[in-house]
C-alpha cells in the first residue's frame, strides 16, 4: 500500500479528543494501522503539531505524543522526512521549472 502523508491537522485530530474530526481520525488511523500502511510526516509538520498542542493542550501531552511517535519511527510505522535547506531549494526549483 502507498504510504500516507499525515499533516498537522491529522495528528491534532487524532490526539485531541474534543476535536471535531477526532472520531474520523481514530477510525482512519486504526484502518491504516490494520493494513500496516506506513505513515509519513515531516519535521516541519511535527514542529507545528507540537507547538499547537503545547499552547492548546499542554506540555505533558506533547511529551507523550513525542514518545509515541518516536516508538512508531523505531518500528518503521512512521517515517519522518526532514526538510533541509537543500531539499527546500531543490523542491522550489522543481516547481519553478514546471
Amino acid at each position: 500500500m502507498t504510504p500516507i502523508f499525515v499533516d498537522s491537522g491529522g495528528w491534532i485530530a487524532l490526539i485531541v479528543e474534543d476535536d471535531n474530526n477526532h472520531a474520523l481520525a481514530v477510525k482512519c488511523f486504526l484502518h491504516l494501522t490494520s493494513k500496516k500502511t506506513q505513515l509519513v510526516t515531516s519535521n516541519y509538520v511535527l514542529s507545528e503539531t507540537y507547538t499547537w498542542l503545547r499552547y492548546h493542550v499542554g506540555y505533558k501531552e506533547v511529551v507523550q505524543v513525542n514518545e509515541l511517535l518516536e516508538r512508531a519511527t523505531k518500528t518503521e510505522r512512521l517515517k519522518i522526512e526532514w526538510v533541509t535547506p537543500e531539499s527546500e531549494i531543490s523542491h522550489n526549483h522543481s516547481i519553478v521549472m514546471m
